[in-house]
């Protein structure tokens, strides 16, 4: 004989198993209500609740609308979303019944064995004829629906086919309780029970009695395991041979945690399994290993309960598991915070910051230019496992902050808009403008192009030179091993050039013989820093000629633009025979003062300089603000070293003008720019005092001159 749940025909075992099974059955799939609290600290979460017997349970979220005839999965549902995969505790209320209370048939316990349960909980067993029946019970014959049963739960040490509670215990004598399940079940009874034509409830022979007294339970005892009052079912699905709630209560002692990523907003939430001491994740299969290279002692049960455990639990195996979080986020707790450096671009992260330069050059070639230091910055990491890690940055000053602190607020929502967005920045007041470019103006000469990100990064891709991926292949290598030789010629001639004439390069007119003395740059690696901004320059310049995306024009001369034509025919040949000078007679009228005898009636600008324009948008940045002071000392120290050499350069080559003579050569060509009163680049050099003056000391401008000794000079 078999038991059936009324409401869906299911059919249950006529045996101990079989009752419990019906009675989990019954909880899960056709109770009216579960009220669901936190199991630390007991703070009631809210109601779900069933309409019907076969209809689904709701999440008492109203905006949520997640609904299943199975409360397992609502319990899973709101573990995970709606108390961030902490313990619950769930409170059960069936549906009442309707009794008649002519149903009761109280002689049946006359005959049968009676235990008692007393006021203090204990339990005696008597005879038969020394304990008085139950007594007719006159209890209304319905409840209301919103009326939840509260039944004490007693102790119960034995499993007979009956037990009967005396008068004076402290468990009501309601047979309602009996009823509300047996309008669920159905079976073939054999005579009238008092319990309602519930399952188990017919008496048994002397033969079944023997045999299976030990097999079958009561009503009563399976409406206490239905009707408990505060059950926690299991905390992972399917049929579990190990208590969940022990194994995790293990970690601690072995050393390990388990972090809940419910911040990622993936359902199921990931679990990662932690080690505290080494502060990273970690496999479940190498779990038990790691333990115990750790000494952990642990007994052999606790080891049984905690490897089926991390057997059952769906854990993390790898990094690809899991999705990183966003960036600036409060560090993961447990997990080791390192020092490494990021992708602007991006969320890439690395601990080495050559790995992240390799990341721009492959990824963003399209936007680095010649440079990817600027789109790397400096950040705090994590990883989730050490092996083929996945590093993501964090923000460590969120550290233990809720998350409804106004700085982790702040960090999480304002500032992904901020950077989302292409809006700039821009000074509101005169007073918002720095000091250095008050002086420069370079803010208002380049105010059109700074109206937003897209522009500005335009702009700025004036001086990114090619790569592999982008750009002219021409403007890359060839113009770079051009311009480096054009430098290395220029440092042998000066080598081999009197100390007159390099103090010529320092100050012309000479007022004194006991002046400075220009020097050269002996080191190549530093040569080659210098030559990239003769790069930048002359392929902003080249570039600008043709379609640019900024639209950009510099002040350009037909001379310029005739030289540039030149020098690009013999970057683009084979051979860069001719290289040098054509790159000379290119670079000499962008340093050297403009002829303006043809213009003298237009007003004198300082943007009518192609240098003045050039360093400009050297100066400034993707995010729109232009560089600080101690920046700009190192392009004002190259700009001067490059003016110099072109002016040696420019007055060794027209000696033969001179009657052969290299100093009044020099000279010549040193007058016509560093010369004060000149409109030359020289006079430039009064107001990058003031760049000079901001920046902090051990950044002024870099010089390289020597006074020269009374013996040292001509």
């Amino acid at each position: 004989m078999s038991s059936t749940c009324k409401p869906c025909d299911l059919p249950f075992p006529n045996s101990q198993k079989g009752a419990k099974a019906l009675a989990t059955h019954v909880k899960r799939f056709h109770c009216q209500s579960v009220t669901v609290s936190q199991t630390s600290n007991k703070k009631l979460l809210g109601s779900c609740v069933r309409s019907t017997y076969s209809d689904v349970i709701v999440c008492y979220v109203e905006d949520c609308g997640f609904e299943d005839t199975n409360w397992t999965k609502l319990e899973a549902h709101v573990k995970r979303l709606h108390n961030d995969g902490a313990a619950i505790s769930c409170q059960f209320f069936m549906f009442p019944a309707i009794i008649s209370h002519n149903s009761l048939d109280v002689n049946r316990f006359a005959a049968l064995p009676v235990e008692d349960v007393d006021e203090d909980g204990s339990e005696s067993t008597s005879a038969s004829g020394d304990s008085s029946p139950l007594e007719p019970a006159t209890t209304r014959a319905s409840r209301p629906i919103t009326s939840p049963l509260s039944i004490p739960r007693p102790t119960r040490s034995r499993s007979r086919p009956y037990r009967r509670i005396s008068p004076a215990s402290t468990r009501s004598s309601s047979p309602v309780l009996g009823q509300s399940l047996g309008l669920l079940l159905a079976s073939t009874p054999v005579l009238p029970s008092p319990l309602g034509q519930e399952p188990y409830s017919r008496p048994q022979t002397p033969s079944e009695e023997s045999s299976e007294a030990d097999k079958d339970i009561s009503m009563n005892d399976i409406a206490d395991d239905v009707f408990s009052m505060d059950i926690d079912l299991p905390t992972a699905p399917g049929n579990l041979t190990v208590d969940l709630d022990d194994g995790e209560s293990l970690l601690p002692k072995a050393g390990l945690s388990l972090l809940r990523l419910s911040t990622l907003g993936e359902f199921p939430v990931p679990l990662l399994l932690v080690c505290i001491e080494c502060q990273c994740g970690m496999p479940p299969k190498s779990a038990m290993n790691h333990v115990a290279s750790h000494k952990v002692p642990l007994t052999k049960k606790e080891k049984k309960i905690l490897s089926g455990w991390l057997a059952e639990m769906k854990l993390a195996q790898e990094s690809k598991d899991i999705s990183t979080p966003r960036p600036r986020q409060a560090p993961l707790q447990d997990l080791q915070v390192q020092p490494g450096f990021s992708c602007k671009l991006c969320p890439y992260c690395a601990p080495v910051k050559r790995t992240v330069e390799n990341h721009v050059y492959e990824e963003h070639a399209q936007r680095r230019g010649s440079s990817a230091s600027k789109f790397i910055v400096a950040a705090a990491l994590q990883a989730y496992f050490r092996n083929h890690p996945n590093y993501f940055s964090v923000t460590e000053s969120l550290a233990g902050l809720d998350v409804n602190d106004p700085f982790a607020l702040y960090m999480d929502q304002i500032v992904p808009e901020i950077d989302a967005s292409t809006l700039v920045n821009a000074a509101k007041s005169v007073n918002e403008i720095p000091p250095l470019l008050k002086m420069t103006q370079w803010h208002e000469h380049l105010e059109p192009f700074l109206t937003d990100k897209t522009t500005i990064h335009d702009l700025c891709s004036l001086m990114d030179l090619p790569t592999s991926k982008r750009g002219d292949a021409w403007l890359g290598t060839p113009l770079g091993n051009v311009i480096l030789d054009y430098m290395k010629d220029i440092r042998s001639k000066a080598n081999k050039a009197s100390l007159g004439i390099k103090c010529l390069l320092m100050e012309c007119p000479r007022p004194t013989q006991h002046g400075e003395w220009w020097q050269t740059l002996s080191d190549n690696v530093t040569l080659a820093k210098y030559a990239k901004l003769l790069h930048r320059w002359t392929h902003a310049v080249i570039v600008s000629m043709n379609s640019h995306p900024s639209a950009y024009q510099f002040p350009l001369t037909d001379e310029i633009r005739d030289h540039a034509k030149t020098l690009t025919d013999i970057l683009k040949s084979t051979s860069l025979e001719g290289g040098i000078d054509a790159f000379h007679d290119f670079i000499k009228p962008i340093f050297y003062p403009k002829d303006r005898s043809e213009d003298d009636d237009d007003e004198y600008s300082k943007w009518d300089e192609t240098f003045e324009c050039l360093i400009a948008i050297d100066a400034l940045r993707e995010d729109g603000n232009f560089k600080a002071a101690h920046e700009i000392t190192v392009i004002f120290a190259q700009f001067f070293y490059h003016l110099r050499g072109i002016v040696l350069y420019q007055g060794l080559r027209n000696k033969f003008n001179f009657g052969n003579n290299a100093y009044k050569s020099v000279e010549s060509e040193a007058m016509q720019n560093l010369q004060p009163g000149l409109l030359s680049p020289y006079p430039f050099g009064s107001y990058i005092r003031l760049p000079d003056f901001l920046a902090p000391s051990g950044r002024r401008l870099q010089t390289s001159r020597r006074r020269a000794t009374r013996r040292e000079v001509l």
